[in-house]
């Protein structure tokens, strides 16, 4: 036997032969499940046998529907469920609502809320929900009133709301959400005020509307946030303009450690607000940058610790890039219209503080490998969609470079590819190398990701 192997059942294919000695034997060790429609009669059996399971996602709300009175006696048997993800229909949130208010351990609840109608989805029983610390909800045109959302939910910490838009049921805003800290709203139009988020930290929005509510509810929280991403959602000029109702001179974010800049096919306008304790910039999807966003740049290049760029911004005709004298952190998105001279002189002025590297693209592995000897300090480094492959004789090169910056198994440098550059076979035959313990390989084909904040300085 072994438990291990079955904590986690997806069922996204084959099922098991004989699926009730399956759960039988099994069922105890099962700590995640993934339902798909073929798995109906699996409600009976989960409920029964997986009393530690913690985890479960249905993605097909069909599954649910035609099958509710079993999905509900399955879901009031598990206990010990920590995280509900599941796609429901409209008229079904209220009755999934009322058996999921009911679990003492549900921390984490997702709704893919689908055939929604022109009538807010019932989420009342949302507010019995009180050990919430997640909550997403998404929807193709779902309407949501805001004050479903209680200031019941004492713990809940992260919110997302994507697809439709926001309204208010008519009663006044004035409660709080007293532990939420990050705040995402993707693809939504809202018509009201928000409730008063005294610890709001994070708040990423994209392809957001915001009515005139929303917009004095955010000119007094956006003073308190640390890290923000949007594109003209929120940094457009005219919603910056009626957030600080004052001359661009006098915008300023004192508090934001974090920005992530997205265009979404709108260009975004400098200048933007001055952030006197920005560390870490994320600038991946700008696909133009004029004079005033490299003063704007410019104006914070004392702070930055962690920069992301594409390689437009070291193109043949780009202006200088200022130094930034704290930068421990550098991910390169693109190498498209990157100047190679341009880059490499840029990245060399940083030796002496880059911990971590990240490039996305192909450049001359030599001027690489004199990159990585120059940056004595480099502790972690990333390449992802290069060719030709790597070979032996580079990380031969790269293993010797590590020992001569005194790198130590103790502490191993961290080495991240694509497969296509190098495949576990390769791996293997390594260990056969010169100092091979000084570094850690790894094949990772999904590297960084322009939706998070970069932040691997460790």
């Amino acid at each position: 036997m072994e438990p291990n192997k079955f904590k986690k059942i997806d069922f996204s294919s084959e099922l098991p032969q004989y699926l009730p000695d399956f759960f039988r034997q099994n069922g105890e060790f099962v700590e995640e499940i993934v339902m798909t429609p073929m798995f109906a009669l699996g409600f009976r059996l989960v409920g029964q046998h997986c009393s530690n399971l913690q985890s479960i996602t249905i993605s097909d709300a069909d599954l649910i529907t035609e099958n509710l009175t079993p999905f509900k006696t399955m879901i009031v048997a598990l206990k010990n469920l920590k995280e509900v993800q599941i796609d429901i229909k409209h008229n079904d949130a209220s009755a999934i609502l009322k058996v999921l208010k009911e679990l003492q351990n549900l921390k984490t609840l997702g709704l893919n809320i689908e055939d929604c109608t022109e009538l807010p989805v019932d989420l009342a029983h949302l507010k019995e929900c009180v050990y919430l610390e997640t909550l997403t909800i998404k929807g193709t045109m779902v309407v949501l009133k805001i004050n479903d959302i209680s200031s019941d939910l004492k713990i809940l910490r992260s919110l997302l709301i994507s697809g439709g838009k926001i309204i208010s049921n008519g009663q006044e805003i004035a409660y709080e959400l007293p532990a939420l800290e990050k705040l995402e709203l993707f693809h939504i139009r809202i018509e009201t005020s928000f409730p008063d988020c005294q610890k709001l930290r994070i708040l990423h929005t994209r392809f957001a509307r915001f009515n005139s509510d929303f917009c004095e509810w955010l000119s007094v929280k956006i003073k308190t946030l640390e890290s923000v991403g949007s594109n003209n959602s929120i940094l457009g000029q005219d919603v910056l303009s009626e957030i600080f109702s004052s001359l661009p001179s006098g915008w300023v974010l004192p508090n934001l450690k974090n920005l992530m800049l997205y265009e979404d096919f709108e260009t975004v306008t400098f200048p933007l607000p001055y952030c006197p304790m920005l560390t870490s910039l994320n600038l991946a999807q700008v696909d133009e940058f004029p004079k005033e966003c490299m003063d704007w740049i410019t104006k914070h290049s004392s702070t930055l610790e962690s920069v992301e760029l594409p390689g437009l911004f070291f193109g043949k005709n780009s202006s200088d890039l200022p130094f930034f004298p704290k930068l421990r952190a550098f991910r390169l998105n693109s190498s498209y219209e990157l100047s190679p001279d341009s880059f490499f002189n840029w990245i060399s002025k940083h030796s002496e503080t880059l911990v971590v590297l990240n490039i996305y693209g192909n450049l001359d592995r030599n001027r690489l490998l004199k990159l990585l000897s120059d940056c004595r300090n480099i502790r972690s480094f990333r390449i992802a969609r290069t060719s030709p492959a790597f070979t032996e004789n580079f990380l031969r090169s790269l293993f010797n470079i590590l020992k001569e910056n005194g790198v130590t198994p103790d502490n191993p440098f961290k080495f991240k590819c694509n497969s296509i550059n190098l495949s576990t076979q390769q791996i293997d035959n390594l260990h056969n190398l010169p100092n091979f313990e000084l570094c850690t390989v790894q094949i990772e084909d999904n590297i960084g990701s322009i939706w998070e904040p970069y932040n691997e300085i460790s």
